[in-house]
């Protein structure tokens, strides 16, 4: 009896796992938004046709969505800042991070900022002294980010400026 009951409920577990599995990839290969930390594909929402040349409107958000990689689009939500009403997106993991090389190939982005779409290319900041004035804004909108980095760390984030292109 126990010998049936045991192959009863290992039977059930397979099955529900199975189930489970076949919906996790159903999700994963019909996604379009990024959902946390997991990524999306092509972001969806009205584009914006007027050519930005202030962000500071994004301010008051704390995140926003970036796709790259037209081809085949690949898009997560990410960290940023205004500075002098120019945006720059935070690659805080670098060359861990997939969205930033795949911007260094080809830096043609599309932005979701509260519901709207901003096309814009990306150019990564290399001059020491803009990424110097770059840090103390970031870690003012997200010290907690700051508290748990070390400096090495910090040193590593990769800026990109965003143009608008629209």
């Amino acid at each position: 009896m126990v010998k049936k009951i045991l192959k009863w409920s290992a039977a059930v577990l397979a099955a529900v796992l199975s189930l489970i599995s076949v919906s996790l990839l159903v999700v994963w290969l019909f996604r379009s938004d990024p959902r946390g930390p997991m990524p999306g594909k092509r972001l969806s929402a009205a584009e914006v046709a007027e050519r930005v040349d202030d962000w500071s409107f994004s301010d008051e958000h704390l995140l926003l969505q970036i796709e790259s990689r037209p081809e085949n689009p690949y898009s997560v939500n990410i960290t940023f800042l205004t500075h002098q009403g120019q945006l720059y997106v935070v690659c805080v993991y670098a060359e861990e991070s997939r969205w930033g090389r795949y911007l260094q190939v080809t830096p043609e982005a599309r932005l979701r900022i509260d519901g709207r779409i901003y096309p814009g290319r990306a150019t990564l900041v290399e001059e020491p002294v803009l990424i110097d004035e770059l840090i103390d804004p970031y870690a003012a909108k997200y010290p907690s980010l700051f508290e748990d980095s070390t400096q090495e760390e910090v040193e590593r984030f990769w800026y990109f400026r965003v143009d608008s292109t629209s």
